[in-house]
């Protein structure tokens, strides 16, 4: 545009299609506008723009790739985000001492060594470091923030030109970036390590911008020293285009804004007199441009952080087939949004910065009302909103920075540009706090109830806010006196304190005065079992308190706030649990399950856990036998105290099933049990990480773990590394649902006529998934043994008054209860009633209405702080899927406690691990009543026909223990973090799998049947069904105290008696 008088208003665009307007018109004007403008420049700092944010956008975009599923992809922003902060926060005051031209050489290398680093780090799948891919993350981050501030700063020398294209650079690279990674990574077929390495050569882009195509003469002029450069004159900004009373508005808030004494003498010496004056000149620049920019991105992120992913519509109602479609509709619109507004300057400019913010902030009160009340009717009104909160946002971005070069006197202008750059990214801190609120916002807080009380919650906030800013700052006339009375006694640190204590003494007023409800399992658990349950309540509640949050790295660390705080209010804990585990989703379960793995849980994990192996778990893919009907890898970790090349020296192998109620946990969840094994038996644990439910639903999990066990059969253990000169002696061991698929494996294995392991360990399994509530007759046989039927008389007889009276006793004897205060002479002869009942079953049994059975575990440990009967259906729910339909009364592979004889029969030596108070526990007494009943049967028939000799007792020993933990639930294995008498469990562990190694094969009386010639197994099969001899030995050897079992029994019972 020509010159023009300082009265003339500067050239506009007429609007398309208005009568003044016509194409040739319209390309003047549009020249105009640009006249003056070097394309160099504009060039340059459309480059700047662009590179400067897209490595930021495309490390975003690859962290799934980069750090695995099993790292939350909120480390990655944080490695992203927080080094850019800090730069932003503190370079200002220094980076000024450096010129542009090394701070570009240094932005480069930071950035290309970081993409370097990320791009050469070899995968996670292949042992690769985490560590070294997020150092790389970090350097890039620094190089990108110390970037913003410096092209900022940078503008002040090339004019109004160079921020309009450096805003639309900045806006393109959300759109460039996560573009560019899709396509190279989808059409393109590059692989995510190629992509990389190209992006690791874009800051190469900078280099050339800045020392070829950006117009370098006057930086020439312009010296290196210890303040920062004013540009006389020169700056680039047509002056001549603002008229008189602008002029005149401008020179006035200069005065105001920061002061001409500001810049003086001293601000030329690098020391803290300069420190000093910058801070000043902070303090200027806070309230006309720092603030609005705040508040525009507190609002802007806090909408897409916090209340997009509410924004929901039917499906049939909008363009999408899915719901996960709405929130990257919304981001692709969102990043439309800015990048028009930050290329707006050159055609549109606003002076106002706090009318945008406030439109910005109204979005955020509209947008959060709707996804409290659901008014706005249609999802395309949303799409509107959406487009203009990116208006909003990036023209207050590019507005903030123009007005700092409009309104800034030359010697300020370059400081402020670079120092206000921190509020974009403290805004965004800012907003992931504030869209904590939001975290019930999903299908079930938008009940009426849930929005009304979030409604009258904000409305008394509200009023009292108002009422502290309006009303009478003394209060009501007798509060007035009583204040004045207590002005001169007390203090306000005295009035705040009895404050607290008096709030404090209210929450306990039920704890001092008694009245306080005990809590039903506090003596039921030992003392140190019952405060881990505490901390892992705590942690609950913590983590699906912040699960909603966004982003992943804040949730992380929200987590962590929350769960303290549940830890000094526990009443709440258990509320929040409670309420949670009334709707229990798969995302509940595994945000409470994996959260041992997040990245802060995981830190104290390491901290309190003993150095236990020299090498850390190597995470491996194991493939499949070729008759497999499945073609994808398995994917394991590998848990070896030595290198790979030690592996051909191994004969041992334990081959692991991880629990995690068959929807969640994988082996580094359980790191603390399986580095104590591979530390201390120096054999190398194979832990399956089998793919989950409900994406993988029964059988795919049992599938994976028979086509590992028969690959490593098949090739002698090759497929793990092994010489493959014999076969290994395997030992499958699985705790929970783990366990559910060692002894599926092994049933599978048996009956396809595998060799069967060597050895099974079991921890607190889940082996029935029918989800009983009764026992029956024949159940409870299996858990009573004869041998301590002298030390659990009173438990016998009160089972058979369970099972063959029709009401209780009118008026039982007080030593039926275990009072030990009754007299000698009121307790009943406890043999003779057994023998009374025992004559008298089988007329009792024809006359009687029976009711035979017994309370079982799941039902009397239905309050369980660790497995409740909510969490149990769900688990069940989710693992068999909407489309199996299985036999629950006949699916062993399913339920394993179904069983046959002929196949328990063959099993090896097993181990079982449990807790008393686990509701599972009966289920794993009855399994094992019929691993010892079966293996008895065997023994009998071997030694009836002569086979053995008749002396020989059967020691059940030889073929299966259990031990009972007292006081203990489940999953003890997975608190020993917090739970130090875990670690004794995980010990004995380690010698009962050291034993079964180092001893010799047990004898399987299957293989001495089947050397019998036909006749006289057939003769055999003939006597089979003759009443075997009654036990002589009890179900397993108890861990401590002689009287668990009788304990036991009384619980299975007392309820029917009371």
């Amino acid at each position: 545009m020509p010159p023009t008088s300082n009265t003339e208003e500067a050239p506009m665009l007429p609007l398309p299609g208005a009568p003044s307007s016509s194409w040739a018109r319209f390309r003047e004007r549009l020249k105009a506008i640009f006249s003056g403008a070097n394309p160099r420049v504009c060039i340059a700092f459309w480059l700047f723009g662009l590179i400067n944010n897209v490595l930021y956008v495309i490390i975003l975009s690859a962290a799934l790739d980069l750090v695995g599923p099993g790292v939350p992809k909120g480390v990655v922003l944080l490695a992203d985000v927080i080094p850019s902060f800090g730069t932003k926060l503190i370079a200002p005051y220094f980076i000024h001492v450096v010129p542009y031209s090394t701070r570009i050489v240094v932005f480069v290398g930071l950035s290309t060594t970081g993409m370097l680093l990320v791009a050469l780090t070899p995968d996670y799948t292949e042992g690769g470091s985490i560590s070294t891919k997020l150092a790389g993350i970090v350097l890039a981050s620094l190089s990108s923030g110390g970037g913003e501030l410096s092209f900022l700063g940078l503008t002040h020398f090339y004019g109004h030109f160079s921020l309009a294209s450096w805003g639309s650079g900045t806006g393109a690279a959300g759109l460039v970036g996560a573009g560019a990674y899709a396509l190279a990574t989808t059409s393109l077929g590059l692989s995510v390590k190629s992509t990389l390495l190209v992006s690791a050569c874009l800051p190469a882009v900078m280099l050339m911008s800045f020392f070829m195509i950006l117009p370098r003469g006057l930086l020439r002029l312009v010296p290196v020293q210890a303040g920062y450069a004013a540009v006389d004159g020169g700056d680039g900004i047509d002056e001549e285009h603002i008229g008189d009373d602008d002029r005149n508005a401008i020179l006035n808030e200069r005065e105001g804004l920061l002061g001409s004494s500001i810049h003086s003498a001293d601000s030329g010496k690098l020391g803290w007199q300069n420190i000093k004056a910058n801070l000043h000149r902070v303090k200027g620049l806070f309230f006309p441009f720092m603030l609005p920019l705040l508040l525009v991105y507190v609002a802007e992120y806090t909408i897409n952080q916090g209340v997009s992913p509410t924004l929901l519509f039917p499906l049939k109602e909008s363009p999408f087939s899915r719901f996960r479609a709405f929130y990257p509709a919304y981001n692709a619109i969102y990043q439309v949004g800015v990048f028009i507004s930050r290329s707006s300057t050159p055609f549109f400019r606003i002076h106002n910065l706090y009318f945008p913010s406030i439109l910005q902030v109204i979005n955020l009160v509209l947008l959060t009302l709707h996804a409290l009340f659901d008014f706005i009717p249609s999802v395309y009104l949303v799409f509107v909103i959406i487009f203009w909160e990116g208006l909003l946002g990036g023209l207050v971005y590019v507005n903030t920075f123009a007005e700092i070069g409009d309104r800034v006197p030359p010697e300020d202008r370059e400081f402020s540009l670079g120092a206000t750059t921190v509020s974009d990214s403290g805004g965004i801190c800012i907003a992931g706090f504030i869209g904590m609120v939001f975290e019930d916002w999903n299908g079930s807080s938008k009940m009426l109830e849930t929005k009304l009380h979030r409604a009258q919650v904000l409305v008394v906030i509200l009023f009292g806010f108002l009422y502290l800013l309006k009303g009478n700052e003394h209060g009501p006339a007798f509060i007035s006196k009583l204040s004045s009375y207590l002005t001169g006694t007390v203090t306000i640190w005295q009035v705040a304190v009895a404050l607290f204590l008096w709030l404090y003494f209210c929450r306990n007023f039920t704890t001092i005065t008694g009245l306080e409800c005990p809590e039903p399992l506090i003596h039921a658990y030992t003392p140190g079992f019952f405060q881990a349950t505490q901390i892992t309540t705590a942690l609950d509640a913590g983590f699906w308190t912040a699960m909603s949050i966004k982003p992943k790295w804040l949730c992380d660390i929200a987590s962590l706030v929350f769960s303290m705080y549940y830890l000094f209010a526990l009443e709440q804990a258990e509320a929040k649990v409670r309420q949670v585990r009334s709707v229990l989703t798969v995302e509940h379960l595994r945000v409470s399950w994996n959260k041992a793995t997040t990245p802060y849980l995981s830190i104290v994990a390491k901290v309190r856990r003993p150095r236990l192996t020299s090498y850390p778990p190597r995470p491996i893919q194991i493939s499949r036998p070729q008759q497999s009907s499945y073609k994808e890898p398995v994917s394991a970790w590998l848990y070896f105290d030595g290198p790979l090349s030690a592996l051909e020296n191994q004969t041992c192998v334990v081959l692991d099933f991880p629990g995690g109620g068959f929807v969640a946990l994988s082996p580094r969840d359980h790191d603390d049990r399986l580095l104590a094994w591979a530390g201390k038996l120096k054999v190398p644990v194979v832990s399956l990480d089998y793919k989950k439910a409900p994406e993988y639903p029964y059988p795919h999990a049992l599938h994976e773990g028979y086509d590992v066990y028969q690959h490593i059969i098949a090739t002698n253990g090759r497929c793990l590394g092994l010489s493959g000169r014999t076969c290994p002696r395997i030992i499958l061991t699985g705790d929970s649902a783990g366990g559910n698929l060692a002894v599926g494996v092994t049933l599978i294995a048996l009956t396809n006529g595998l060799p069967r392991p060597n050895g099974l360990f079991l921890a607190y399994p889940c082996l029935n998934m029918k989800g009983e509530s009764w026992l029956n007759k024949e159940q409870m046989a299996l858990i009573q043994g004869k041998s301590v039927q002298r030390t659990n008389r009173n438990v016998l007889w009160r089972k058979k008054v369970d099972f063959y009276e029709p009401a209780p006793l009118p008026s039982p004897s007080p030593s039926l209860d275990g009072d030990d205060t009754a007299s000698e002479s009121s307790k009943p002869d406890i043999e003779k009633m057994y023998e009374t009942y025992n004559d008298s079953f089988s007329s009792t049994a024809s006359k009687s209405t029976h009711a035979q059975f017994a309370v079982s575990s799941a039902l009397s440990y239905a309050n369980d702080r660790i497995l409740t009967p909510e969490i149990m259906r769900t688990l069940i729910i989710l693992y068999i899927g909407p489309k199996n339909q299985p036999n629950f009364n006949k699916d062993y592979f399913l339920s394993p406690i179904l069983a046959p004889e002929s196949l328990l029969a063959q099993f090896p030596k097993t181990y079982f691990l449990t807790g008393e108070r686990d509701p599972l526990v009966d289920d794993t007494m009855i399994f094992a009543g019929r691993l010892r009943q079966a293996k008895l049967n065997q023994f009998l028939d071997v030694q009836e026909m002569g086979l053995v000799d008749e002396r020989r007792i059967f020691d059940e020993k030889d073929h299966m223990e259990v031990s009972l933990l007292p006081g203990v639930s489940h999953g003890f294995f997975q608190m020993v973090s917090f739970f130090p008498e875990g670690w004794r469990y995980v010990h004995r562990s380690v010698e009962w799998i050291r034993e079964i190694f180092e001893g010799g094969e047990v004898v399987d009386w299957k293989d001495v049947l089947d050397a019998v010639p036909q006749a006289a197994k057939g003769f055999c099969e003939k006597d089979a069904a003759i009443p075997m001899p009654e036990r002589k030995c009890s179900v397993g050897s108890l861990c401590s105290e002689e009287d668990i079992l009788d304990r036991r029994m009384n619980e299975l019972t007392g309820g029917l008696m009371r």
